[in-house]
């Protein structure tokens, strides 16, 4: 298990990779027979650092929702990070990705509280209940850590550590009736006017709102909950595209409007 003391050191040098864009060496490969809680403690310590440094917490994301990057990262269920408000834009907005790494972009939907989820609930209807309104939103991911180190390669466990790999969101502005059928939601986005991914939110473990239902059960075994006035991103339903500076994206929703931003 992790010592608090490799926890505290190993946030300290991922706050520092963020603040510098330079990747620190693989966490996995400096933790022996390192588990899914020793990643977990890890991005704790830098959460905490990250609160204790002025950030302010309004929510969480959830990754790696698709079989097919579950497939490819050797694991069976997603992983979560949390978000914080420095990190929300508007659409519209341009982005600095000169600070950045290895940005990329993703197109997913967005779920807002308007109370708290007790850990009773386990129905797409009973979560629905709790949810003040939706928005489709994109998410920008980097990555602090190395792909690889001395043999060692990244995985999910260092992005887990790497608070899943958060960096910005940019909402979109019209809401999603909670009565749609959120499965079907879809999105297509270009890059220069070049369409690059598009897909269907039911890419999400069948239907996004299961994603916030696994997060609910995850979030027992924590101590957590998800509380009011608190956000949810559900997870990509598209590939995560790579982005650099210059380059304008627009991601088309269709009836739920398109987001737009710039790097």
């Amino acid at each position: 298990m992790v010592s608090s003391t490799d926890a505290q050191r190993l946030a300290t040098e991922l706050q520092k990779a963020e603040e510098n864009a330079v990747q620190m060496n693989v966490i996995s490969g400096q933790i022996d027979n390192m588990s899914f809680e020793d990643a977990y403690a890890v991005q704790d310590a830098w959460v905490n650092l990250k609160v204790e440094n002025g950030g302010e917490i309004v929510g969480h994301k959830i990754g790696l929702t698709s079989v097919v990057m579950q497939r490819a990262f050797g694991i069976d269920e997603p992983d979560f990070g949390v978000l914080f408000q420095d990190m929300v834009y508007k659409s519209g907005s341009s982005i600095k990705v000169s600070s950045l790494i290895e940005p990329r972009i993703e197109a997913e939907l967005a779920f807002y509280f308007k109370k708290d989820v007790s850990h009773n609930v386990n129905s797409i209807e009973e979560l629905l209940e709790c949810v003040d309104y939706i928005v489709p939103c994109l998410e920008l991911i980097d990555f602090r850590v190395m792909a690889s180190t001395e043999g060692k390669n990244r995985t999910v466990k260092d992005t887990i550590s790497d608070n899943a790999a958060n960096c910005a969101i940019v909402l979109g502005e019209k809401r999603i009736p909670l009565d749609s059928d959120l499965a079907w939601v879809a999105a297509a986005l270009r890059k220069n006017g070049v369409l690059e991914a598009s897909g269907v939110s039911g890419a999400v473990l069948d239907h996004p709102v299961n994603s916030i239902l696994w997060l609910n059960e995850k979030y027992k075994q924590f101590g957590r909950t998800i509380k009011a006035g608190e956000l949810v991103l559900a997870g990509s339903f598209i590939s995560p595209i790579p982005v650099k500076e210059g380059d304008k994206v627009e991601v088309d929703y269709n009836q739920f409007g398109k987001i737009t931003c710039s790097f």
